[in-house]
């Protein structure tokens, strides 16, 4: 299961990184991404609620981190977070396929959403399957 834990903390940086981002810039990333957004950029209502979900991005970031940091202990919270990436990626293919690619920078989003929530998900309940070898060297109460 380290190796999961290490492979999850890795993708924790795109939430700390975009959803600090978000906070703290509105529709940047947007703009970055390829959105054409004109003057609509500057509406403050578009931008106060990017800055918001911003701060829940960074928070569920928070979360999948120290979920990782008890796999077996937070095993239900864990594949609820990674079920909420991979059904993220869904909602973006199904977007895709209803107007169009949203360009490279979120059609990769899209593809790591897919890939590692379905992944982190499969990996997980393999890794379950196997008893915890630390297991063994706790001193056993009965």
């Amino acid at each position: 299961m380290h190796a999961l834990k290490i492979a999850v903390r890795t993708l924790c940086v795109i939430p700390f990184v975009t959803g600090v981002i978000d906070m703290v810039d509105g529709v940047g990333l947007l703009i970055f991404a390829g959105a054409h957004l004109g003057s609509v950029a500057c509406d403050p209502v578009l931008n106060s609620q990017i800055g918001f979900w911003g701060a829940i991005w960074f928070g569920f970031g928070v979360v999948l981190w120290r979920a990782s940091s008890h796999l077996r202990n937070e095993a239900v919270l864990f594949r609820l977070l990674c079920g909420t990436i991979a059904l993220s990626g869904l909602a973006r293919l199904g977007s895709a396929l209803a107007y169009g690619l949203p360009g490279p920078v979120l059609t990769v989003a899209m593809s790591v959403e897919l890939v590692a929530g379905t992944g982190f998900l499969l990996w997980h309940a393999s890794a379950s399957r196997h008893p915890d070898p630390t297991a063994a060297a706790q001193p056993s109460l009965a």
